[in-house]
């Protein structure tokens, strides 16, 4: 599988960087589809969705790629991706576990997009959103959407989303952001408790 190289590689952040900002490019094209209610129809209905969009750090992937097993989550990896899933680091956070992971790997967020149901409510999370996480009613078949590490989602996106902007409060002056597999760690977890939990 063609892919960037590891976190590791000497000069890697300033390429991920790179891609990040490419993808962004693309992202910025795609309408977010904002609806009311999500129905039960079409791909990955029934189901809580984790979205990463230009993962740069084969950790992350990997922890989101535990959550999703742990909560019946399905994970979706937007290209570019900063590693290959063949690479150690994914292997190691995901233990033996990843080979059972529900992950789905997609060239650009259109095609995910086309690909959901047209009905699907797609949530982006980033700092710069003004609404809370807890304050909104999850529902199964919803979308969870996080951007790459070093920039987040492109701020198009999260103008676009309006009231589907969410943000994970945290404390003024005390940090700029959490880790993304952290964020990911609250906010599905969240969306599980108001969908009835695990069975």
């Amino acid at each position: 599988m063609n892919s960037l190289p590891s976190t590791s590689d000497h000069g890697t952040s300033k390429l991920l960087g790179v891609s990040c900002f490419l993808k962004y490019q693309c992202c910025r094209r795609v309408s977010v589809g904002i609806v009311d209610r999500p129905l039960a129809l079409g791909y990955g209905a029934g189901v809580l969705h984790i979205v990463m969009i230009a993962p740069e750090i084969p950790h992350n992937a990997g922890a989101a790629g535990r959550l999703a097993l742990a909560t019946g989550a399905r994970l979706h990896l937007v290209k570019p991706l900063g590693f290959s899933l063949d690479d150690k680091h994914v292997r190691r956070t995901g233990l033996d576990y990843w080979k059972e992971v529900d992950v789905k790997v997609w060239e650009d967020f259109g095609e995910l997009r086309a690909a959901a149901d047209p009905q699907a409510r797609f949530w982006m999370l980033s700092t710069k959103a003004r609404r809370n996480h807890w304050e909104v009613d999850f529902a199964d078949g919803d979308y969870l959407v996080f951007g790459c590490e070093s920039r987040g989602l492109p701020e198009a996106m999260i103008h676009d989303a309006g009231d589907h902007a969410l943000r994970i409060p945290m404390k003024e002056g005390a940090t700029r952001s959490l880790n993304l597999s952290t964020a990911v760690a609250i906010t599905l977890y969240e969306a599980v408790r108001q969908t009835g939990g695990i069975s």
